[in-house]
């Protein structure tokens, strides 16, 4: 099951993978063993996930330069976000209000978001 899910990350094209061993009950016998065999687990999953995030980084290259149609989630400020088509998650959205729907262009990324600008 575990070379299934990781096959499923691959197959997927994943690209955030939050990773932690399991931690059995206090009561459970075995522990150690258990407990290494956990960490092995997740020493993969982890090689797994930063495989990950490095699609998820040239995805974001990629999109540098892209004109996107955007749903304005919140206005401009310090919490502003929108939405960009086939649902990319940007930054700095260009001025409008909540809900509404602009042109933008992608200009630049950082590790967790695109940033965009009026189209």
């Amino acid at each position: 099951m575990f070379q299934n899910s990781l096959a499923l990350v691959e197959e997927c094209g994943l690209t955030f993978l939050h990773v932690f061993p399991f931690s059995a009950p206090r009561h459970a016998r075995g522990e150690d063993a258990a407990s290494a065999g956990r960490r092995a687990v997740a020493s993969v999953l982890a090689v797994c996930a930063r495989r990950a995030r490095r699609r998820f980084q040239r995805y974001f290259a990629q999109q540098v330069g892209q004109n996107v149609r955007v749903l304005i989630e919140r206005a401009a400020g310090a919490s502003a976000s929108v939405i960009a088509s086939i649902s990319r998650r940007s930054r700095s959205p260009p001025a409008a209000d909540a809900g509404s729907v602009v042109n933008a262009r992608i200009a630049a990324f950082t590790n967790q978001h695109l940033l965009a600008e009026a189209a």
